[in-house]
């Protein structure tokens, strides 16, 4: 008896396993694939500290949204990391940038 339940235990985990391979448990891609280039620019803006930049980079994303191409949860990580570069907090606003850059998944080509 105690061997059978090892044996389905042992079963169930390995299918959760194999699901969770299968189906993926990571978080959403925090930016589309067309948006991902505006993270760089906006992280050369930052590093840079050039606020002409960061008013480009800004001009673009108004663009974008204005165009239906930036979702809203999107915008709202690139305006939080705008507005702190805004208030000069440049150091704060590159490591923004950095970590929303490296919450993104690379695409696979079709």
């Amino acid at each position: 008896m105690r061997n059978t339940i090892t044996h389905v235990s042992v079963f169930g985990i390995a299918i959760v396993v194999v699901a969770l391979v299968v189906i993926g448990c990571g978080r959403p891609q925090a930016s589309t694939p067309q948006n991902q280039k505006l993270i760089s620019s906006l992280r050369t803006a930052i590093s840079a500290k050039k606020t002409v930049w960061l008013e480009k980079c800004e001009k673009i994303l108004q663009d974008r949204r204005a165009e239906g191409k930036v979702a809203d949860t999107e915008y709202d990580e690139f305006q939080a990391i705008i507005a702190l570069a805004k208030k000069k907090q440049w150091k704060e606003a590159e490591q923004e940038v950095i970590r929303f850059q490296k919450a993104q998944r690379p695409i696979r080509p079709k």
